[in-house]
């Protein structure tokens, strides 16, 4: 994990030194090449682009884009970048249990590169998936892990144990505040200052998270 960790690191600081040295293309990012489900759109693009600028000021956000406009596509563009960047970790994304299955297939669809893993079963099954998420720790291999809100207080433990890269909540409308039972899971998760976080919501939204988040809307 600390190679992980050290690539992403290496990975702001030589953007950073573009940007101070007006090196760096504030152009739009062009569709990364393992993103083969289809065209995205130029707003699609351009959230991409915002997310990736956070990453690289090691900024926290909210993406706050109307229902139906492709926020999954967005988050799975900015991966399939940072991947093809070289920058790459365990990611995290905790969704509500009906929309599990969706992720998956969209991963799938839109860039089979990434490997995904649902986390999700009988307390038998998820002790094996705890097992593979172990084995591929140590190996240092990296892949989505998609679970739901409730597997992530059952599990509490698994999740917290592990260095996340990058956690992303999905309808973040449902953080109501800071003392909630699951906002305070993800924070045990996000112990490490090199994990970044998104939340996903298409509902207006306001809640106060540390550090501050910048948000993007449309």
């Amino acid at each position: 994990m600390n190679l992980l960790v050290n690539k992403a690191v290496t990975f702001v600081e030589e953007m950073q030194k573009q940007i101070e040295a007006g090196t760096s293309s504030r152009r739009l990012i062009k569709q990364p090449r393992s993103l083969i489900g289809g065209k995205l759109l130029p707003y699609q693009l351009q959230g991409i682009d915002w997310m990736r600028r956070l990453f690289e000021n090691g900024s926290h956000g909210m993406l706050a884009d109307e229902m139906g406009l492709g926020k999954t596509i967005q988050v799975i563009g900015l991966f399939a970048f940072l991947r093809e960047a070289g920058v790459w970790g365990p990611v995290l994304i905790v969704a509500p249990l009906s929309t599990l299955g969706n992720w998956v297939s969209e991963f799938r669809k839109w860039c089979p590169a990434i490997d995904v893993l649902k986390y999700h079963g009988t307390r038998e099954e998820r002790k094996e998936l705890r097992a593979q998420m172990q084995e591929e720790t140590k190996m240092l291999k990296a892949k989505v892990v998609v679970t739901s809100y409730e597997m992530v207080r059952a599990d509490s433990h698994a999740f917290a144990s592990r260095e996340w890269f990058y956690i992303v909540i999905d309808e973040g409308h449902r953080l109501k505040n800071n003392e909630c039972q699951l906002m305070q899971c993800l924070f045990t998760f996000a112990h490490s200052p090199n994990t970044s976080r998104l939340i996903l919501t298409g509902t207006p939204l306001q809640v106060a998270l540390a550090p501050p988040l910048h948000s993007r809307t449309t």
